[in-house]
C-alpha cells in the first residue's frame, strides 16, 4: 500500500481533559503515522496540547489558535471554531483521507468542505455518541418512566447533532462508532451497514505492562471519568458511603473533572468522607495507569453509556469492572464486566464489598477482565477502520 495523505480534524476539543473520543484520534494517529502514512492533524490549542502530552510527534500539525476565543462562550465558540476550521480545511492539499474526531460542528464542517473540494477524498466521521431526548437528558435516559424538562444545551446537542448527522449519512464513506448498538441505529436510519465500523476501544498492554504502581498509596476502588451527569457521579459517592459502612478504611480514587465537581466536593464533606474519597483531578498516560494498578476494582457509574475506554484501561490492568447494567455497555462488553442493577447503589456497594473480601470471586473477575483486554489492540482497530475506504 503507498503511504496516504490523512488529514485528521479535531477544532471541537475544549478544557485539560480527554474524552473518549480525543483518545480515539490521538491513538488512530498514532497507528496511522506507524503505518507509515503522512498524518496531518488540523487541531485545536486544547487537542494540541493532548497531542504534545501524548508524545504524538510523527505528524504535522495545522494548528488553529482557539483559546482566545473561550471567553465568548460556549456555543459562539463553536461558531468560531467552525468557521475558522472552514478557512483552514479550504487550503488542504491533496488528502487522501479525512478523519472527523467528533460529531460536533467544528469537525464535521471542515471535513465536509475537504471532502467536497477534493473529489477523490474519503470521508471517515467519527460519532461515537447520539444525543439523549431533550426531555430525557442524560438522567434518565436508561429510565422509561421518568421524564425530565428540557434545558438549552440538551436541546442544542440534540438539534446541532441532528445536521452533522444528516450530513455523514449522505457524504462519509465510512462511520465510526463505538459499538454494534450504535451501527444499528445507524442501519435503521437507512446507512449501509458496510459504510459503519464499530471501534471498541483499544489498549497497549505491552506499554502498560512497563508501568510500576505508586510506591505510597493503595485504593480499594478507582473511578475515571469526566464529573458530569452521564457518569451519576453524585450517586458513586453514595455508593462508597455504603462500602466505608462495611469498611471503614476503604479508600476511593476518583479521576477526572468536569460541572459536578464542586457539588462532589461538597457531597463528600457533608458525608464525612473526606479520609476516604482523593479527588486527583484530571490524569492521563502513565500517572494514571500508576493509580489503576495502585487499585482493586473499577467503578464504571455511568448510566447514558456510549460503550467506553476506561474499562479495556482497567482490564489490561487486570481490574475487576463493576459496572450498571445498561444495554450499550453490555453490548460493548459482553464478558468480563460485574453487573448490578441500573441506579441501585446499595447492590453496588455490596458486589464492590464482596470483591475486596471474596477472594476467590475477586481472582475469577480479575481473570475474566485480563482475558477480555486480549481482544482490544490499538493497531488493530486502526487498521480496521482504514479497511474498505482504501482503494
Amino acid at each position: 500500500m503507498r503511504p496516504l495523505k490523512i488529514y485528521m480534524v479535531s477544532f471541537n476539543t475544549v478544557g485539560t481533559g480527554i474524552s473518549g473520543s480525543d483518545k480515539i484520534f490521538v491513538e488512530f494517529a498514532k497507528v496511522f503515522a506507524d503505518m507509515g502514512h503522512h498524518v496531518f492533524l488540523l487541531v485545536s490549542d486544547e487537542m494540541y496540547r493532548i497531542c504534545q502530552r501524548e508524545q504524538l510527534d510523527k505528524v504535522t500539525y495545522l494548528r488553529l489558535q482557539t483559546f482566545r476565543y473561550n471567553k465568548w462562550g460556549f456555543y459562539l465558540g463553536i461558531i468560531i471554531r467552525t468557521i475558522l476550521g472552514g478557512i483552514i480545511a479550504r487550503k488542504v492539499v491533496a488528502p487522501d483521507i479525512v478523519y472527523s474526531a467528533s460529531d460536533f460542528w467544528p469537525d464535521v464542517i471542515p471535513s465536509v468542505l475537504i471532502k467536497k473540494k477534493h473529489k477523490d477524498c474519503r470521508w471517515i466521521a467519527g460519532m461515537y455518541m447520539f444525543a439523549p431526548n431533550p426531555f430525557k437528558g442524560f438522567e434518565y435516559s436508561n429510565q422509561k418512566e421518568k421524564w425530565q424538562l428540557p434545558r438549552l444545551h440538551t436541546i442544542g446537542y440534540y438539534m446541532g447533532q441532528k445536521v452533522t448527522l444528516n450530513l455523514m449519512e449522505k457524504s462519509a464513506n465510512r462511520i465510526a462508532v463505538t459499538y454494534d448498538g450504535d451501527k444499528g441505529i445507524f442501519i435503521e436510519r437507512g446507512v449501509e451497514g458496510e459504510r459503519v465500523c464499530c471501534v471498541y476501544g483499544g489498549i497497549d498492554l505491552k506499554w502498560v505492562d512497563g508501568i510500576a504502581p505508586l510506591n505510597n498509596r493503595e485504593y480499594d476502588g478507582c473511578f475515571i471519568g469526566r464529573l458530569h451527569p452521564q457518569k451519576a457521579p453524585l450517586e458513586l459517592i453514595d455508593i462508597w458511603e455504603g462500602v466505608v459502612k462495611h469498611k471503614k478504611d476503604a479508600k476511593l480514587a476518583v479521576i477526572g473533572e468536569g460541572p459536578m465537581e464542586k457539588a462532589m466536593r461538597g457531597k463528600i464533606k457533608d458525608k464525612g468522607l473526606s479520609d476516604n474519597i482523593d479527588m486527583l483531578g484530571f490524569l492521563d498516560g502513565e500517572k494514571k495507569f500508576q493509580v489503576l494498578k495502585s487499585s482493586k476494582v473499577l467503578l464504571c457509574t455511568e448510566i447514558f453509556h456510549s460503550g467506553g475506554l476506561t474499562p479495556a484501561e482497567a482490564m489490561g490492568c487486570k481490574l475487576p469492572v463493576v459496572a450498571y447494567s445498561t444495554p450499550p455497555i453490555r453490548k460493548h462488553y459482553p464478558k468480563g464486566m460485574v453487573w448490578v442493577d441500573l441506579m441501585d447503589t446499595k447492590m453496588y456497594a455490596q458486589t464492590v464489598i464482596k470483591l475486596l473480601e471474596d477472594s476467590a470471586f475477586f481472582k475469577k473477575s480479575s481473570a475474566e477482565s485480563w482475558e477480555v483486554a486480549q481482544e482490544y489492540d490499538w493497531h488493530k482497530r486502526g487498521e480496521n477502520i482504514l479497511e474498505g475506504v482504501i482503494a
